[in-house]
């Protein structure tokens, strides 16, 4: 369901996540730790009633609930008005609340209409919002070095509905000496907005900040791969492998410097050639001895003419050839490195009567 509450899971679980913890901090009033548990509690509450459809019970019990973490939240104010803190959970809590509302759900699989039903989602705009995202405001002014209170702030923001003003108080909160949490609340919060934008290139470079700073995010790896699968991991180019080069540069550069050849057919396709490739052209002792040669490597499905031209029948084949382009010695096959080595010494031997 894309309804008013698309937002409302992730949202929540990073509001509840974002709390200063008054309860475990003893010097913390009794009216603030109060507040605290009331605002947890509507939470949790607020989070098994979310999408399901209301009874008169549950109704009742989500009202009450708010009532009192709303009279809890206002009597730490009044406790201490200069409290940051105090005004922050009375802001998420106005902002939080839940209400029983009409909703269009997705339509059913073959129908192009949704059903309109009633479900429990955060509450939207309203006379709560105003009052809450002020609370938040004032929070923000009482603690002007607490950057996650400006993330509180937008997520209150997207909650009431604003996703501009949402978006612009995320982006400020980033650039701002933020720890690592909230960080994640800001890249998890800009994930949110992105996607339901429908930018998917906003969408995953948040997606890779939310990763970065929160790696147990498991929904965001799984998300992320998702939109943005990882390229192909090409083979790095190192001295440590033999030096392929293509096979008319190679014959060429040959020609000019009197130097035998090494040349191997084969082909993507062709598990032997793989074998080969994967156990024996990475061997030392091979990448070694392929230094005394012009290595040519070539693909018989792109050179077809190559393979014909040297009856190169069977994959892969290795041919050690003179300067002048004469076949010294062929190897059909695999060849364990030892062997590989042996066969590509007496193919050397070879050349040297006729280089």
């Amino acid at each position: 369901m894309r309804s008013a509450g698309s937002v409302v899971a992730v949202l929540v679980s990073c509001v509840l996540a974002s709390g200063a913890l008054a309860a475990s901090n003893p010097g913390a009033s009794k009216e603030l730790v109060a507040a605290e548990e009331a605002y947890k509690s509507n939470i949790v509450l607020g989070d098994s009633l979310a999408g399901k459809p209301p009874t008169m019970e549950n109704v009742a019990d989500a009202q009450s609930f708010y009532q009192e973490a709303v009279a809890q939240a206002q009597a730490a104010v009044a406790a201490n008005p200069e409290l940051a803190e105090a005004h922050r959970l009375l802001g998420l809590i106005l902002c939080t609340a839940y209400r029983a509302v009409e909703v269009e759900a997705d339509p059913p699989e073959g129908s192009e209409e949704g059903e309109a039903r009633t479900v429990f989602v955060l509450r939207r705009g309203g006379s709560e919002c105003e009052q809450g995202l002020a609370e938040l405001r004032t929070a923000m002014g009482l603690a002007k070095s607490q950057f996650g209170y400006r993330v509180d702030y937008a997520e209150a923001l997207l909650i009431c509905g604003d996703k501009v003003s949402s978006e612009q108080q995320a982006n400020d909160a980033w650039k701002q000496s933020l720890g690592a949490p909230e960080r994640a609340r800001c890249a998890r919060l800009l994930v949110q907005i992105a996607r339901d934008a429908g930018k998917t290139q906003d969408e995953i470079r948040w997606l890779r900040e939310l990763v970065k700073y929160d790696p147990e995010d498991k929904a965001a790896s799984q998300r992320l791969a998702k939109v943005a699968p990882p390229p192909a991991t090409a083979k790095p180019k190192t001295q440590n492998a033999v030096a392929w080069v293509e096979y008319e540069a190679g014959i060429e550069q040959a020609g000019k410097q009197k130097r035998p050849v090494l040349a191997l057919f084969t082909a993507s396709w062709c598990p032997t050639s793989r074998k080969l490739d994967q156990e024996s052209l990475t061997d030392r002792g091979v990448i070694a001895e392929s230094r005394k040669f012009v290595c040519i490597r070539v693909d018989v499905d792109e050179r077809e003419d190559l393979g014909a031209k040297y009856g190169a029948n069977l994959i892969p084949t290795t041919l050690v050839l003179d300067s002048e382009g004469q076949e010294m010695a062929r190897l059909v096959g695999y060849y364990s490195p030892e062997d590989y080595v042996a066969e590509l010494e007496t193919g050397l031997a070879a050349t040297k009567g006729t280089n």
